[in-house]
């Protein structure tokens, strides 16, 4: 298996799916990112906007309560 082919491997797990999500609202503290089970600690995770209950997020670490964040597809 070639280093791109693990990488993406290891990308497709769903808690490496998931630390990609956190990230992308701006959770860091990240250890162990290149595993199978990432860490970071409860601190550091980011709220839930539910201002649409149809249409839960997770709610940017940097963005005020009401705030709407917005990312490209």
């Amino acid at each position: 298996m070639g280093v791109a082919s693990r990488l993406q491997w290891l990308l497709d797990g769903i808690f490496q799916q998931q630390r990609l999500a956190y990230e992308t609202v701006g959770v860091g503290g990240w250890r162990d990112a290149d595993t199978k089970v990432p860490t970071t600690d409860e601190d550091d995770f980011a709220g839930i906007d539910a201002s649409d209950m149809s249409h839960p997020r997770l709610q940017h670490k940097n963005a005020g309560l009401g705030e709407e964040v917005t990312t490209s597809h």
